[in-house]
Protein backbone atom coordinates (compact mmCIF):
# COMPACT_ATOMS: atom_id res chain seq x y z
CA UNK A 1 0.00 0.00 0.00
CA UNK A 2 2.72 2.48 -0.56
CA UNK A 3 0.61 4.36 -3.33
CA UNK A 4 -1.72 4.93 -1.02
CA UNK A 5 1.00 6.31 1.58
CA UNK A 6 2.53 8.40 -1.10
CA UNK A 7 -1.02 10.02 -2.33
CA UNK A 8 -2.15 11.14 1.27
CA UNK A 9 1.46 12.34 1.85
CA UNK A 10 1.47 14.53 -1.34
CA UNK A 11 -2.15 15.19 -0.78
CA UNK A 12 -1.48 16.62 3.13
CA UNK A 13 1.92 18.26 2.80
CA UNK A 14 2.29 19.42 -0.79
CA UNK A 15 -1.31 20.13 -1.96
CA UNK A 16 -0.95 23.71 -2.16
CA UNK A 17 2.75 23.63 -4.21
CA UNK A 18 0.67 21.09 -6.30
CA UNK A 19 -1.91 23.36 -7.08
CA UNK A 20 1.10 26.33 -7.51
CA UNK A 21 2.21 24.29 -10.00
CA UNK A 22 -0.16 23.44 -12.28
CA UNK A 23 -1.50 26.97 -12.01
CA UNK A 24 1.85 28.32 -12.68
CA UNK A 25 2.75 26.60 -15.64
CA UNK A 26 -0.70 26.75 -17.17
CA UNK A 27 -0.69 30.92 -16.74
CA UNK A 28 2.92 30.86 -18.37
CA UNK A 29 2.58 28.82 -21.33
CA UNK A 30 -0.91 30.68 -22.18
CA UNK A 31 0.38 33.92 -21.76
CA UNK A 32 3.31 32.72 -24.25
CA UNK A 33 1.24 31.46 -26.35
CA UNK A 34 -1.12 34.50 -26.38
CA UNK A 35 2.57 36.81 -26.94
CA UNK A 36 3.46 34.64 -30.12
CA UNK A 37 -0.14 34.49 -31.15
CA UNK A 38 -1.00 30.90 -31.16
CA UNK A 39 -4.01 31.12 -29.22
CA UNK A 40 -7.31 31.48 -29.54
CA UNK A 41 -10.60 31.71 -27.58
CA UNK A 42 -11.80 27.72 -27.60
CA UNK A 43 -8.09 26.57 -27.28
CA UNK A 44 -7.76 28.94 -24.25
CA UNK A 45 -11.24 27.45 -22.90
CA UNK A 46 -10.25 23.58 -23.57
CA UNK A 47 -6.91 24.71 -21.39
CA UNK A 48 -8.69 26.37 -18.82
CA UNK A 49 -11.20 22.94 -18.67
CA UNK A 50 -7.89 20.95 -18.54
CA UNK A 51 -6.43 22.60 -15.90
CA UNK A 52 -9.40 22.28 -13.64
CA UNK A 53 -9.88 19.32 -13.98
CA UNK A 54 -5.90 18.16 -13.61
CA UNK A 55 -6.56 20.78 -10.32
CA UNK A 56 -9.49 18.51 -9.52
CA UNK A 57 -8.17 15.25 -10.12
CA UNK A 58 -4.92 15.59 -7.66
CA UNK A 59 -7.04 17.12 -5.08
CA UNK A 60 -9.18 13.74 -4.70
CA UNK A 61 -12.02 14.88 -6.96
CA UNK A 62 -14.93 12.27 -7.57
CA UNK A 63 -15.36 11.02 -10.96
CA UNK A 64 -17.43 8.29 -12.23
CA UNK A 65 -14.65 6.24 -13.16
CA UNK A 66 -12.71 5.96 -10.31
CA UNK A 67 -13.52 6.70 -6.08
CA UNK A 68 -11.62 8.81 -3.64
CA UNK A 69 -8.57 7.10 -1.98
CA UNK A 70 -9.86 6.22 1.46
CA UNK A 71 -7.97 4.16 4.33
CA UNK A 72 -10.26 1.50 3.38
CA UNK A 73 -9.49 1.70 -0.82
CA UNK A 74 -8.00 -1.54 -2.48
CA UNK A 75 -5.21 -1.88 -4.69
CA UNK A 76 -6.71 -1.67 -7.98
CA UNK A 77 -9.00 1.29 -6.67
CA UNK A 78 -5.81 2.93 -5.83
CA UNK A 79 -3.74 1.95 -9.59
CA UNK A 80 -6.69 3.00 -11.54
CA UNK A 81 -6.90 6.65 -9.43
CA UNK A 82 -3.29 7.02 -10.15
CA UNK A 83 -3.64 6.08 -13.89
CA UNK A 84 -6.26 8.81 -13.71
CA UNK A 85 -4.36 11.43 -12.23
CA UNK A 86 -1.12 10.46 -14.23
CA UNK A 87 -3.37 10.41 -17.23
CA UNK A 88 -5.04 14.19 -16.84
CA UNK A 89 -2.15 15.86 -16.04
CA UNK A 90 -0.22 14.76 -18.66
CA UNK A 91 -3.02 15.55 -20.81
CA UNK A 92 -2.96 18.72 -19.31
CA UNK A 93 0.73 19.58 -20.45
CA UNK A 94 0.05 17.91 -23.74
CA UNK A 95 -2.07 20.75 -24.50
CA UNK A 96 0.02 23.45 -23.24
CA UNK A 97 2.96 22.71 -25.03
CA UNK A 98 1.24 21.66 -28.34
CA UNK A 99 0.71 24.85 -29.88
CA UNK A 100 4.40 25.65 -29.39
CA UNK A 101 5.83 22.41 -30.96
CA UNK A 102 3.61 23.36 -33.92
CA UNK A 103 4.74 26.24 -34.85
Amino acid sequence: MKLKKIYFYLLERHKKKIVFLILFFTLVSVFIQVKVGLIDYGYFFVIFLSCYACIYMWCNGIFAETLPITESSNNGEIIARWMMIFSNTFFHVYLLINPLLNK
